[in-house]
Formats: structure tokens, C-alpha cells, sequence
């Protein structure tokens, strides 16, 4: 194809001396045959049909230069740009937009060119890919920050980036992080704010105008604005400032105001209920309930309401998921706290200064979670956690009398079977084997493999804690008990206790505990989830409960959630990850807790693919995870505790060990482990679900993780929290960081070839839904453990100083909830109340 070089050096020309029709013609001659031609000339061709908007030609040629090794500082920019305006697929059919985009972005040098990487994340949203587009945006977010934070580096792409994220959010009604990443910019200093225009449209849209117009620099800040919106923030700025004398001008003036922007045109009803009640005018309620139908998730307009007494709308769908998205705000707390206070009829507040909590593990930190219950002379203990990882790992019982303690008690409670909640159970049994205990039947049977790694197996051993004598016998000492169906303990001092447990939606077998004596009421929810799971259901407890003191987890109160996508996007997030890797032949490493977490993402993968006879790919599982899945798989065959429709009528026995699942350990037992790991990498579509979820040293996701990390086919895809002291958090920041980068994966050090992932599928209640327990408890006390409580998020480069860009938990719930005290406990400290 010699003959192609004439053809391309005279279109050079023509296009040099400005001569484009002709140009494109001979150009034109060159399609079809870019397969022969060279990297420069591949990218000259591109560029040109780029500029003259031929943008399947333009594609084409660039594709070709990066097949053939060109780099990407040329050739991704063109193809970004060409798929702007082509679309779905440059062909018209073939592979989907996200699946080509992930090829260009893995491609070396594309990790540089993080403004191209905003532009795919913002196309994957116009195509109506919104789970690839958060994944994309988050993970350039990761990157941005910190060298923002630090630097005040790539501040514009920051800017950018968070926009694209607020308007994504809003999308999809996630409106607390949408407001979160809005306040980020909001409180930025100055010099930072280029499009104020925009901050300003999506001040009014999520109800963070006064944040803006309250900001010192604002005179000048408005000058920048366009019609509508210096109008409307004018508005708020009056309202702010209190100068009412303006507030008739406005009323009249929005009446017939026509906003060019259609979004602020949707809000303007709104904005004049607010200018009304303002005002004082009696309209301001008029057809406000056909109002907050069409627009439930508008937090003014909730708040107008509930400003006025109006309380809950009624034959508004979804209340409770719609309310969540606004418990963000303390002024709104305090306005829910109020009504629904002034709605019931007042409580008798009962004197509990005979009651007492100390917390000895799980106060400040998550770890050895263990409470003591004292009402009057009589104590009970709520679970018996284990600190993993430390020197020692049982919680501190000094506090309380030390071993004298656990001859006073009437009884040890347990909530669920992580061992953060149960592993010191064999310790305090071994103090006082007459000690009567309680826990669920599912949880029963749940410790039994758990507490298993914690058996001395051989003399010396490190990790090994107890003897199996002293576990099985711990075992043996625990009475069942059942949801829903209180039973009364004797007190060694006095009278009885009242126990009762509720599901708590956290994991199998997983209750919060109410507490009853002498008059007082106790709730431990121990760790609990408000959202369903595939397996369980959410926290289920009696309506119109009564509760003096409760004692929650805040394990996600404290800090921004990495994700607020709903739990069906998580979901379709993980299978479509999946699936991506096995349409490349490749394998999957999903690293998973062994409990709860592996139960959920097997059944998501199964659920995915119910209506089709086989997986679309082999589904292994090994670790603890096996022993675990078993009790699971037989609550379901027995219809028992996990949810009904966890499983189709009559197809108990296909789901979790059915529809093609496969022990790992019966394939490698005979043949050894590394022969069947590799066996699996040359077949490839093989997904294996492994504990543990942090890749640590040592487990089997580690093993797997050691093998396939530098096979660029293969994909591990966390599932769940990581500690960022954790293998597994290390090998995702690397992954987002650098192009092929040296990790440590379990001891040895490898490249990182393999893609790196994460679809978190968590099972604790976030900080709103936290709030939200609250409110419809209306305890006089909140204790708030199981978290990090000395954590805040500290914005960069910020004119603020004040923690309102994230309340914490803590924070919401101080100042709002009237005479209820809001306690954040430490391991170590005793708790009265006068």
C-alpha cells in the first residue's frame, strides 16, 4: 500500500495551505487502510477528521494508533472527544460504551490525563450509564483530593469534578452527598470559585443558598451571576439578613417571574411558599400538599411545612427513604425532633439514677465490644468482643472489679456472631461458668465455625487463644432465645429482668436488645442495618416503642460514606464488574468477610442470573466462608430467619450451595493449590468468593490475590469496609494511583497488573439513618458507640470553621432533640444518668 503515502502527504498540504474541502477528500481516500499507515500519520489523520467533526473516521484512526503502541497523550483525547458525539458504539453496534471507554482509560499514560477521565465519566452520565459514571468520578475524585488538599493542586479538574458528582447524586436522589460535595465548594476561599453561576443554580436546587449569600465576599460574588439566579439568591439574602421591608418587592416580583433556566423554573413554586409564609401572608400554604408530591425530595419546601406544624403529608409514598435524604441538616433535625415531640403526649420522664452503663471495648472504636448494664444492684453484660490484631485482645474489665465482676452478673447477652461482638466469649465463660448466657439460635450456630480459628490447635501457636475444651463448653452454656418473644432473667439482688430481642438486620441471627427493671428501658441495637439485605431484612422494631436510654452504633456516623449509591446500584455495580472481566476470559477475586458479607455477594451473583439455567461463569467459595454459607443455606431450606424471598418457592436447595456454586477446597485438596489457581487463570470465567475481605497476610483471598495480581484479565473487587492500614486498602490506592505499580500482596511483592474495584455492600446503619432511629424513639438518652467519635471532616482551603460542610452524628443530634443528651462513649468510662 504504497500508494496510501501520496495520498496522505498531499492531504497534508492541501490542509496546511488551508484548502480543507480538498483536503478532506483526499483524506477521505485513506479510510479503510489505516492498518498499514504509520503512528504519526495515524494521529495527524485523526486529529484533522476530528476538527473537521467526522468523528467515526476520527475513531477509527485513533484507535488504530493506540492498538499499534502510540501514546496516549495523542491518541486518547481524540477518541474521548469522538466518542463525545458518536455515542453508544463508534459502529453502531458492538461493544457498549463503558466496556470501550475502560479500554482506553487502561491503557499506559491514560492515568495522566485525568481531565480526559472527568470527560468519560460525564459521557458514561449523558449515555445513561449512571453506575460507571460513579465509578469513574469517584475514583479521579480519590486522586484529586489529595493533592488538593495538600497543594491546592488541580483545583479547577477538582471543581469540575465535584459538579459532575453533585449532579449525578441529584440524579438518582441521593441528596445528602449531593448537598455534602456542594458544601466543599461553597466554603471554598475565593480564589477558588470560577463558576459561580453554577454554584450558585445548585445552591438553590439543593437548599444551600443561605450558605452562599452569608459568605463575606458575596457582594462581590453576585456581581458574577446571571438574571435568575442574582434574583433568586437576592431573595435568600434578604430573607437572611432580615430585611423584611424588601420581602413585598420579591413576593410581587416572583408572581410572574419567568426563569430562563427550566431547573430553577420547577423551583420557583416553592420559592414563593417561602417568600409567602416569610411575609406573613396566608397564601403561603396554598396547594403545598399537591406540591411536596411532585417534589418530595425538596428539603425547603419540607421544612416551610414543618415550620408550620403541618407534620407528615399524607398519601406521600416512601416517607421514610424520602426523610432520610434531609437528616443532614440540624436545623431540620431539631424541626422533626420538635414536631414529633409536640405531636405525642408528653412522656413521663422516669428518674434513672440507679442506672449505669460502662462500656469496656467497642466505646470510641470498633473492637471488643463489651457494655455492662447496671439497674440498681443488679448488672448484666451486652456481648463479649475480641480486639483483633492487638497485643491483647480482650476488653479491659479492670473498670468494673475486674474477675470479681462476672460473680455479680445475672447474665451475658449477645447480639450477633462477628467476633468483634462474641470472641472473648470463651474468656468470660472460663471466669464464671455458672454464668447464664443468651443469644439467638442462628447466632448459636454461627459461632461454632467462627470461634474455630481461635482453638489452640498446636502448642505455641500465635493466633490461638483458647482450648477447645473451654469453647465448646462456652458453647454448650448458651440458652436459645427468639425474636419477639420476651422472657424474664432473676436479679441475684433483686427482681427480674425483662429481656426481649428484635431482628436488627445486620447479619443472620442479629438482634438489638431491650432491656427492661424497674421501670427503666434499655435498647442495644448492637450493630444494625435500616436497608434490606438479600438475605435479611432491615431493623424491625415495635412501633410506638418507649425507650429511656439507647445505646447505638455509629460505625459509618462519623466521616463522608465513600459511597451513597443505593444498594441496587451497588449491586448491579458489583455483577456488571464481573462481568466485564469474564467476557475477557479473565478470573475474579471477590474478598469477603466470612460472615454476612460472602453470603450477600453470592446471592447477588446468583440473583442476577435466576432466570438463567447456569451462571454465566464458575462460582467458587473458600475460606471460613464455606462453614458460614452452610448454616445459611440451611435456614433457607428451612424457612427460618432469612428473609422469604431469599430464595424462590421451592427452589430452596438451588440457591447458595445450587445453581453451579463450587467448594474450592474439595478441587485443590488433592492436587494442591497453586496447580488448581492455575488451572483456573488458563480457563479464565472463574469468579471465587474468598475471606478476607482486606486481602490480609495469610488468607485464602490473599492466596488467590498472589497469584492473579498481575494478570492484566484478571479483577479484584472488595466488597466491604477496609481498614486503611489493610493489604486490601493499599492495593486500591495503588491501583488509583499509578499504572502498573509494585504492591506487597500477602508477603511478597508483585506488579499490579490486575484491575482493582470495589462495590461495598454494607450492613450498619449510615449517620442519617442513625438520626432517624433517634427521632422515632425520642429516648432521654443516646449513647453512641462502635464508632470513631473524635473524627471530623475538615474541609481544605475552606473560610470556614464550623463543622456544618459534615455533621457528624453526634453533631446532628446535639442542640436538636430538646432535653435528650446526646452521649459519644470511650471505652474505660461508667455513664449515670441524674
Amino acid at each position: 500500500m504504497e500508494s496510501y503515502q501520496e495520498w496522505y502527504r498531499e492531504a497534508v498540504g492541501l490542509e496546511n495551505r488551508g484548502r480543507m474541502s480538498d483536503a478532506t477528500k483526499q483524506y477521505e481516500k485513506l479510510v479503510g487502510i489505516e492498518v498499514f499507515m504509520q503512528i504519526p500519520e495515524l494521529g495527524r489523520t485523526a486529529r484533522f477528521f476530528a476538527s473537521q467533526g467526522s468523528y467515526r473516521e476520527a475513531f477509527k484512526f485513533a484507535e488504530e494508533g493506540l492498538k499499534k503502541g502510540g501514546g496516549a497523550e495523542e491518541f486518547v483525547p481524540v477518541c474521548i472527544e469522538a466518542l463525545e458525539h458518536i455515542g453508544e458504539s463508534p459502529s453502531g453496534k458492538g461493544p457498549y460504551l463503558p466496556d470501550i471507554l475502560e479500554q482506553i482509560l487502561k491503557l499506559p499514560g491514560s492515568e495522566r490525563l485525568l481531565e480526559q477521565q472527568l470527560k468519560a465519566s460525564q459521557m458514561l452520565f449523558r449515555y445513561d450509564h449512571p453506575v460507571w459514571s460513579w465509578r469513574l468520578a469517584q475514583s479521579l475524585l480519590s486522586r484529586l483530593e489529595h493533592d488538593f488538599n495538600r497543594y491546592a493542586s488541580e483545583s479547577g479538574l477538582y471543581i469540575q469534578t465535584l459538579l459532575h458528582l453533585i449532579k449525578l447524586y441529584y440524579s438518582i436522589n441521593r441528596m445528602t452527598q449531593a448537598r455534602l460535595y456542594l458544601r466543599r465548594l461553597l466554603s471554598l476561599e475565593e480564589s477558588f470559585f470560577k463558576d459561580v453561576e453554577t454554584l450558585a443554580k445548585w445552591s438553590l436546587l439543593l437548599d444551600e443558598t443561605p450558605m452562599l449569600v452569608k459568605r463575606p465576599d458575596w457582594p462581590r460574588l453576585q456581581i458574577k451571576l446571571g438574571r435568575d439566579t442574582r434574583f433568586l439568591c437576592g431573595l435568600f439574602h434578604c430573607i437572611a439578613t432580615k430585611q423584611r421591608q424588601k420581602l413585598p418587592e420579591y413576593q410581587e416580583a416572583l408572581q410572574g417571574y419567568k426563569c430562563e433556566d427550566q431547573d430553577l423554573a420547577n423551583k420557583l413554586p416553592v420559592l414563593r411558599s417561602m417568600t409567602d409564609l416569610f411575609a406573613q401572608s396566608s397564601e403561603w400554604g396554598e396547594g403545598i400538599e399537591a406540591l411536596i408530591a411532585e417534589r418530595p425530595y425538596d428539603r425547603l419546601l419540607r421544612q416551610l411545612v414543618d415550620k408550620r406544624g403541618r407534620g407528615h403529608i399524607s398519601g406521600l409514598e416512601n416517607e421514610s427513604k424520602v426523610q432520610l435524604q434531609m437528616l443532614d441538616s440540624p436545623a431540620y433535625v431539631k424541626t422533626q425532633w420538635d414536631n414529633r415531640h409536640a405531636g405525642q403526649a408528653c412522656k413521663n420522664r422516669r428518674s434513672l439514677h440507679d442506672v449505669n452503663v460502662v462500656f469496656f471495648g467497642g466505646g470510641e472504636r470498633i473492637g471488643g465490644t463489651s457494655i455492662l448494664v447496671t439497674i440498681g444492684n443488679s448488672s448484666l453484660l451486652l456481648d463479649a468482643g475480641l480486639h483483633l490484631n492487638e497485643d491483647y485482645p480482650f476488653p479491659d474489665y479492670s473498670r468494673a472489679g475486674g474477675v470479681e465482676m462476672f460473680t455479680r452478673l445475672d447474665a451475658l447477652l449477645l447480639t450477633h456472631a462477628h467476633m468483634d461482638h462474641i470472641g472473648s466469649l470463651p474468656y468470660v465463660h472460663g471466669l464464671n461458668r455458672e454464668l447464664p448466657i443468651y443469644a439467638t439460635e442462628p447466632t448459636i450456630r454461627l459461632m461454632r465455625p467462627m470461634l474455630r480459628d481461635l482453638v489452640k490447635t498446636t502448642p505455641g501457636s500465635s493466633s490461638s487463644i483458647y482450648t477447645d475444651e473451654l469453647v465448646q463448653s462456652a458453647l454448650h452454656a448458651i440458652q436459645t432465645v427468639d425474636f419477639g418473644e420476651a422472657f424474664t432473667l432473676p436479679s441475684k439482688s433483686d427482681g427480674h429482668w425483662e429481656i426481649e430481642y428484635f431482628p436488627s438486620g445486620h447479619i443472620l441471627g442479629a438482634g438489638a436488645i431491650l432491656i427492661r427493671k424497674d421501670g427503666a428501658t434499655v435498647l442495644f441495637t448492637g450493630d444494625f442495618s435500616m436497608e434490606p439485605q438479600k438475605t435479611v431484612s432491615s431493623l424491625l422494631l415495635p412501633e410506638n416503642l418507649e425507650v429511656d436510654v439507647l445505646i447505638t452504633e455509629t460505625t459509618y456516623g462519623y466521616l463522608p460514606p465513600a459511597s451513597a449509591l443505593p444498594r441496587e446500584m451497588k449491586e448491579e455495580l458489583l455483577v456488571q464488574s464481573v462481568m466485564k472481566t469474564i467476557d475477557k476470559n479473565g478470573c475474579v477475586l471477590i474478598p469477603s468477610f466470612s460472615l454476612g458479607r460472602a453470603q450477600e455477594v453470592l446471592l447477588t451473583l446468583q440473583h442476577a442470573y435466576r432466570n438463567e439455567p447456569f451462571l454465566p461463569f464458575d462460582l467458587y467459595l473458600d475460606g471460613r466462608a464455606v462453614d458460614i454459607t452452610r448454616v445459611y443455606q440451611q435456614y433457607a431450606v428451612q424457612g427460618r430467619y432469612i428473609k422469604p424471598d431469599c430464595c424462590p418457592a421451592g427452589e430452596e436447595d438451588a440457591y447458595f450451595f445450587g445453581r453451579g456454586v463450587l467448594l474450592a477446597n474439595d478441587h485443590y485438596r488433592g492436587a494442591g493449590f497453586p496447580d488448581f489457581v492455575r488451572d483456573l487463570s488458563r480457563n479464565g470465567r472463574s469468579v471465587v468468593i474468598a475471606s478476607s475481605g482486606m486481602l490480609m497476610d495469610g488468607t485464602m483471598s490473599a492466596a488467590y490475590a498472589e497469584h492473579w495480581v498481575e494478570d492484566d484479565r484478571n479483577s479484584i473487587i472488595f466488597s466491604g469496609y477496609l481498614d486503611y492500614r489493610s493489604p486490601g486498602a493499599k492495593l486500591l490506592a495503588a491501583s488509583r494511583e499509578q499504572f502498573n505499580p509494585r504492591v506487597i500482596v500477602n508477603g511478597k511483592e508483585k506488579e499490579l497488573r490486575a484491575n482493582v474495584g470495589a462495590a461495598s455492600l454494607s450492613a450498619h446503619a449510615g449517620r442519617e439513618e442513625i438520626v432517624q432511629l433517634a427521632l422515632s424513639l425520642q429516648p432521654q438518652y443516646i449513647l453512641l458507640m462502635h464508632g470513631e467519635h473524635d473524627k471530623r471532616y475538615t474541609p481544605p482551603h475552606s473560610i470556614r470553621t464550623d463543622d456544618l460542610i459534615y455533621p457528624s452524628v453526634t453533631e446532628l443530634l446535639e442542640g436538636a432533640f430538646g432535653k435528650t443528651k446526646v452521649i459519644p462513649a470511650f471505652n474505660g468510662e461508667s455513664y449515670s444518668f441524674m
